[in-house]
């Protein structure tokens, strides 16, 4: 007997309407309804707390900005507060610290700035050497290359005579050659031999008539060689006098560069010390703001300038006494 497979599909719609069906009997059952209920009532109470929370630490923090605020105030316009004077006095000591540093950190700024200048008026004048030395060895370098084509050209001209040269050496002995075998030649009468020989002869004379031509074009080809080579070993001789310079002024220009980099490099990391004990000093310096700040707010100072800065503070307080009031009644 055969089995029936249900398509894939199917299977997976019986399995949604079983979980719709669950869900239905669920919410129809009073006790099921009451404690959903009460578990979205919970998460939404704990959501508002949460937010408002967040809203009184903002509070907070503003509040803290204002002491601090306030504290600066005092110090600064020089208002008198009582049982704050080892607090003014530790004020006064960073103060001091902080004036010193600041002066530090100048002073390093003024250092790097100057030895940045420094190296920028070198390398203005290192780059104008190069440029000029560049610009003079220009004619030589294009000198340097008609020469080395006119010396191609020479040696070309010196292989092709030495070449025919050669070839005229060889045709005389070939000739030579030839005018043997006539001589042994027996079926050849005395009259045709004589004929031959002359006619050989002749070519042997005109071959050795052009020599002395060749003798001469090479002597001259090499002459004008050795003249060529000179002149170009005096023109490369002068073109690696400029390359040098221009090595040595690019050289000494990275040396510098690396010097001034070095040096720059230990003055940022002294001038990144003093930012950390700058921040060190603030940080300081805003707890004993916060520190005058908060007892003025306790043990209100009678001063027009700081009323301000109360009204602010007060209204910040009042405002966190009404949202920590909301966090009860949710």
């Amino acid at each position: 007997m055969e089995s029936i497979t249900l398509p894939i599909w199917v299977f997976w719609l019986l399995i949604i309407v079983i979980v719709i069906l669950i869900i239905f009997i669920l919410i129809r059952d009073k006790g099921v309804r009451n404690g959903v209920k009460k578990l979205f009532s919970s998460i939404t109470k704990k959501i508002k707390r949460a937010r408002i929370k967040g809203k009184i630490d903002k509070e907070k923090e503003k509040k803290a900005v204002l002491i601090r605020k306030l504290g600066e105030s005092i110090w600064e316009k020089e208002i008198d507060v009582s049982n704050l004077d080892k607090v003014k006095d530790g004020l006064k000591k960073l103060k001091d610290e902080e004036s010193k540093v600041l002066n530090e950190i100048e002073n390093l700024n003024s250092k790097i700035e100057k030895y940045k200048e420094d190296f920028g008026n070198f390398k203005k004048d290192q780059e104008i050497k190069i440029k000029e030395n560049e610009e003079e060895k220009k004619p030589f370098d294009m000198e340097f290359k008609d020469i080395g084509n006119e010396l191609n050209k020479i040696e070309k001209d010196v292989k092709e005579e030495e070449k025919l040269s050669v070839t005229n050496e060889k045709a005389i002995k070939s000739a030579e050659k030839e005018i043997e075998k006539v001589e042994k030649d027996e079926y050849l009468s005395n009259i045709e031999k004589k004929t031959k020989k002359e006619e050989i002869e002749k070519n042997i004379k005109k071959l050795k008539a052009e020599e002395p031509e060749i003798v001469k074009k090479l002597e001259s080809l090499n002459k004008d060689k050795e003249m060529s080579k000179k002149k170009f070993d005096e023109i490369k001789s002068k073109i690696s006098e400029y390359n040098d310079r221009i090595k040595s002024f690019k050289e000494e220009q990275k040396a510098k560069e690396n010097e001034i980099d070095k040096i720059i490099s230990d003055l940022e990391k002294k001038k990144k010390a003093l930012d950390t004990e700058k921040r060190e000093i603030d940080k300081q310096e805003d707890d004993l703001f916060e520190k005058i700040g908060g007892e003025v707010v306790v043990n209100r100072v009678e001063n027009k300038e700081l009323s301000d800065i109360y009204s602010q503070i007060d209204n910040i307080e009042k405002k966190i006494i009404e949202l920590e009031s909301k966090i009860e009644t949710e």
